[in-house]
């Protein structure tokens, strides 16, 4: 064999090795996606909430005098500051903590997202957290009183990897809170009674990967 040929043979062995290596790695990347949303991240969010609060048990100056119940509907436009650790337990689930932080109403929000990842950039997850905020109640005679409570929240989201860390997300969310006591005016008497607090947001925001 002359020398031209052995060099010719290994080249094109080079190329195909070069080549097949290309595709092994491109495969173990479509295989193990999970691994490109692991890490600690912070993130912004913003959205819409529609909500109901139901005052029942209303009763004016303490007394046995009961009102009838009292629903007020209204909205708001919530945001949150978040941080979170996501760790990929196979080649696309991944298993997230999160705590989300709302400083206007005090809001906190601590998160467990259990995920799934379907491409290197996109993911799909679940939330389910626990809330403690302060809530608004305007039921009677549009008179507020705030108080702090406690609630779960529930919901799915989307997750898209863009370049250089960042990504982008959506998440649709429902919120219960646990029912709170009030106290408000009405004509200067005084009202008492039990307020449920309900709702759903669609939430969409930006965050980075360390």
């Amino acid at each position: 064999m002359s020398i031209l040929k052995l060099v010719s043979r290994l080249g094109v062995y080079g190329c195909t090795l070069v080549f097949s290596g290309a595709i092994f790695a491109q495969a173990a990347t479509f295989t193990e996606p999970a691994k490109y949303f692991g890490g600690t991240a912070i993130q912004f969010d913003v959205g819409y909430q529609p909500y109901s609060i139901k005052g029942s048990d209303l009763r004016l100056n303490y007394g046995s005098l009961q009102l009838p119940d009292q629903r007020y509907q209204g909205s708001s436009i919530p945001y949150f500051v978040g941080l979170s650790h996501t760790i990929a337990l196979g080649s696309q689930a991944t298993i997230a903590a999160q705590i989300e932080v709302n400083p206007v109403n005090r809001q906190y929000v601590l998160s467990v997202l259990p995920g799934y990842a379907f491409t290197p950039n996109i993911q799909g997850y679940s939330k389910v957290a626990f809330v403690h905020a302060q809530v608004s109640v305007d039921v009677v005679n549009n008179q507020n009183k705030t108080a702090s409570t406690t609630g779960l929240t529930a919901g799915v989201g989307a997750k898209y990897l863009l370049v250089s860390n960042w990504y982008g997300f959506v998440e649709a969310n429902y919120v219960k809170m646990n029912s709170f006591s009030l106290q408000t005016n009405l004509n200067g008497l005084t009202v008492t009674g039990q307020a449920d607090y309900s709702g759903y947001n669609i939430m969409a925001g930006i965050g980075y990967k360390f």
